[in-house]
């Protein structure tokens, strides 16, 4: 069964296997040999994100082995910022929409970065995305459950960005038009 961690937290992987004994156990995490894992229980202490990844354990005996499903641990770390938290680390996105999950929680607001629609704001954070063709362009934060902040910037530098359009408390952008399509937005 795959696990779920926060940063810090304990859990463990197991398994129950018969046979005839003396039973030996191998874990692995993402191609290598585990090697605190040589029981039927591996337990992760203070998980950490670099624990994320898959494992499974081969359990053998004189007669043969046995390999189990790989099972998957994600550690999230609840404080840490998210990727995009920055303007140089913004995410790129294709044509389309956004995933319908977007949370600014533990984000940052950077130095020099400009003030989003009239107000401050205080957790930001980046997207990236370049026109397919000249048009119009919808983006909408409608159905968030927090107050948002909303502004579309172009350009490829946080000190040199030009603002397009931005507000606060309306839950649209609507018919911005895309005149260079060849900039990135």
């Amino acid at each position: 069964m795959d696990l779920a961690l926060n940063k810090g937290d304990q859990g463990e992987f197991s398994i129950v296997v018969e046979g005839t004994k003396p039973l030996k156990y191998q874990w692995f995490f993402n191609e290598r040999s585990l090697t605190q894992g040589n029981g039927a229980v591996l337990v992760i202490d203070q998980a950490d994100i670099k624990m994320t990844g898959t494992y499974w354990v081969v359990v053998s005996n004189d007669h043969g082995s046995i390999t189990s499903r790989q099972v998957k641990l994600n550690v999230d770390d609840p404080l840490a910022p998210p990727p995009n938290d920055l303007f140089a680390q913004r995410t790129p996105f294709k044509h389309g929409s956004l995933p319908a999950l977007i949370s600014n929680r533990n984000a940052t607001h950077e130095t020099g970065e400009p003030v989003h629609g009239g107000l401050g704001g205080g957790q930001s954070v980046w997207w990236t995305w370049q026109a397919p063709t000249n048009g119009h362009l919808t983006v909408s934060t409608a159905g968030s459950e927090v107050d948002t902040i909303l502004a579309i910037y172009r350009g490829d530098a946080l000190s040199e960005i030009e603002m397009i359009e931005s507000n606060d408390d309306i839950p649209e952008l609507s018919l911005i038009h895309i005149s260079e399509p060849t900039r990135p937005y």
